[in-house]
């Protein structure tokens, strides 16, 4: 079915493409020259300019970036027929992970911003709380990120703050192309990268991999221009959007 729906897509000639980054408005320019293309700001970017107009604070936090794999409601309906996975065997070894830097690092204080389509009833582990609501602020005020193929590394890039990119056995098996996804970004982005495995390994790699995180400037800027921001300019997003199917009306009907 998928398959299927996104052949009538992909084949469906659009009069008008709205496109978040350079990288997508240059495949669309380069394989069709009649299309329209508007450029529109992506959420990432609103979210970060702001939060960027609030007062910085200065604290000692690491932020983990909640991907609520185990169980969201998207992905229980795209995996509802696994009955194997487990929401242990992903928390179990990260709560191990996060023990694990905290006990190296007592002055800084570990906090979670929980994903958007996390219910706020449900927190997997009790050890750690889960901020709602607030990921945008959670980055800029802190002085490292740990998360996964998550679209929220666009704003600790915008920060320019430094980054970890996390894997796991669970991500490996149940979630391929998101594990391959999230080592390209630590490549692309010149980050560090942690696997967690199955069942997490106390070890000095990954403390000495948090004493030397840092941000690769030339490789944020690059990844900024090519997959976050088309340039200095602000486009707008659904003012824009809407705007531009109100003039284009006879093009869409």
């Amino acid at each position: 079915l998928l398959e299927y729906l996104s052949n009538i897509i992909g084949s469906t000639p659009s009069s008008l493409s709205f496109v978040f980054n350079n990288n997508v408005y240059q495949k669309i320019k380069k394989k069709n020259q009649k299309t329209s293309i508007i450029k529109v700001d992506s959420p990432e970017l609103e979210l970060f300019l702001k939060a960027r107009k609030r007062k910085k604070k200065i604290t000692s936090n690491i932020v983990f970036i909640d991907d609520v794999v185990e169980g969201s409601f998207d992905d229980k309906l795209g995996y509802a027929q696994d009955r194997y996975r487990r929401s242990s065997d992903y928390w179990g070894p990260t709560r191990n992970l996060l023990n694990h830097i905290k006990n190296y690092f007592p002055n800084y204080k570990i906090l979670i911003a929980a994903h958007h389509r996390r219910n706020e009833n449900d927190i997997p582990i009790k050890d750690y709380k889960f901020y709602f609501d607030q990921t945008s602020e959670l980055i800029k005020n802190t002085k490292l990120v740990l998360c996964h193929n998550s679209f929220a590394c666009q704003i600790a890039v915008l920060f320019k703050k430094p980054i970890i990119f996390l894997t796991s056995d669970y991500y490996q098996k149940y979630h391929h192309h998101s594990h391959v996804l999230t080592i390209e970004l630590s490549k692309t982005l010149g980050t560090q990268h942690i696997h967690i495995g199955k069942n997490f390994d106390k070890n000095s790699s990954t403390i000495k991999k948090i004493k030397q995180a840092k941000i690769n400037t030339s490789k944020y800027e690059e990844y900024r221009k090519k997959y976050i921001q088309f340039d200095s300019k602000i486009h707008g997003r659904w003012k824009n959007i809407l705007k531009n199917l109100d003039n284009n009306k006879s093009l869409i009907l």
